[in-house]
């Protein structure tokens, strides 16, 4: 359990200690798939004339479902997959492994209405796996996944092809920020929470600049600072949380958050963190690697002691995905699925509605936890970690 008297987690130098200034290393998941799937994770890939970051979206994804069976089937089958993707059990498992944090992300389509009036029935998800966490000893980052209008123009933040964040922000920014505020209203005396992960994975468009980056981040740290003084806010940069330009520290409890991919490629070396390395060295703020993954175990595994050992906190992506095996836990693919998810991608003729509904249920039940296939190799770094913090 996290002792409530060791107060929140804050940065101090390049270090995230408690309040009593103990040293606190990061190792955890993000929870892709909690709330809002990514068309990759359910086999949903964009055909010649559906690319993928419009077809993946969780929106497209959800309305394609629905043209073949119907709203009141289609949300059936939604809510049936968001009692199954993550579950208390999920959570006490993650702590068992010996996980730390869990980042939560967040899509502003179930917390704000089209007016961007608050949803409770959003919160109350937060709430839900919050609570579990505080239950198992697990921190949270509250990561805005997507954010109103969409950061990047990609199916992860739920955008319709344009990264209207950025290109329509008389309409969109005061909705982030506001949203922004509410979020750390309801959560600023929690020291479960470790931090706010205020925009994921951001893309400017072509002719915009990184000082509009700037520009919202300061405003959404001033909205959350006027309700929120205890947590870390963590920054990515531009182009994939890659790129810092112009992100010189402006809060003296925030740290830096990167992403690092290296799709089936070699294993991570100190090389593919030297920028990142070099970024803490000049400005003397925490990093956290806030996504990386979808590799093989022993890559996991690397990963993991590469930046446990150079103080770094790492969040691996995620812990499940259908039939995809890059992380713990694999969905099996429902036959009848499969169609619907290549007819939603315009790869494939329309399955007729009844197949469909029955396929969509038996997809659902596929994706809780005991029913999927564990690859314990994907744990190896987290015990390697767990067996440190006993000498």
């Amino acid at each position: 359990m996290i002792d409530r008297k060791k107060g929140f987690l804050h940065c101090r130098g390049k270090d995230i200690v408690d309040g009593e200034g103990n040293k606190f290393q990061a190792l955890g998941f993000g929870l892709g798939g909690t709330f809002y799937p990514e068309g990759y994770m359910w086999q949903v890939f964009g055909g010649p004339e559906l690319p993928e970051k419009f077809c993946e979206s969780p929106t497209y994804i959800f309305n394609g479902i629905q043209e073949i069976v119907g709203y009141e089937w289609a949300k059936k089958f939604w809510d049936r997959y968001l009692e199954n993707w993550t579950t208390e059990e999920d959570i006490k498992t993650m702590a068992k492994w010996g996980a730390n944090h869990i980042r939560l992300p967040l899509t502003y389509k179930t917390l704000t209405d089209k007016d961007g009036s608050y949803l409770e029935s959003g919160f109350d998800d937060i709430e839900r796996v919050v609570s579990w966490c505080r239950k198992y000893g697990l921190y949270v980052v509250l990561d805005l996944h997507a954010a109103p209008g969409g950061q990047n123009p990609w199916h992860f933040c739920d955008s319709n092809g344009t990264a209207r964040l950025w290109v329509e922000p008389d309409r969109y920014w005061a909705w982030t920020i506001n949203l922004w505020r509410e979020i750390a209203r309801r959560y600023a005396d929690d020291p479960i929470i470790l931090g706010y992960d205020l925009l994921n994975e951001v893309i400017l468009p072509e002719g915009h600049s990184t000082k509009e980056l700037r520009d919202l981040y300061l405003a959404i740290t001033e909205a959350i600072r006027e309700v929120d003084k205890n947590h870390i806010l963590f920054i990515e940069g531009d182009n994939f949380a890659r790129d810092f330009t112009n992100l010189e520290p402006f809060d003296d409890n925030m740290a830096y958050s990167y992403h690092m991919y290296k799709y089936d490629g070699p294993d991570p070396e100190l090389s593919d963190i030297q920028i990142f390395l070099d970024l803490r060295e000049r400005y003397n703020v925490p990093l956290w690697n806030g996504e990386t993954g979808d590799n093989n175990g022993k890559w996991w595994t690397n990963n993991i002691k590469l930046h446990l050992e150079n103080n770094i906190g790492i969040c691996m992506w995620t812990h499940k995905k259908i039939t995809i095996e890059y992380q713990p836990y694999v969905v099996r693919l429902v036959p009848g699925f499969k169609e619907i998810a290549q007819y939603i991608a315009g790869r494939g003729a329309k399955p007729e509605a009844e197949y469909a509904k029955r396929s969509l249920m038996e997809q659902a039940e596929a994706m809780a936890t005991d029913q999927c296939v564990l690859h314990e190799e994907f744990l190896e770094g987290f015990g390697w970690f767990k067996s440190l913090k006993k000498l």
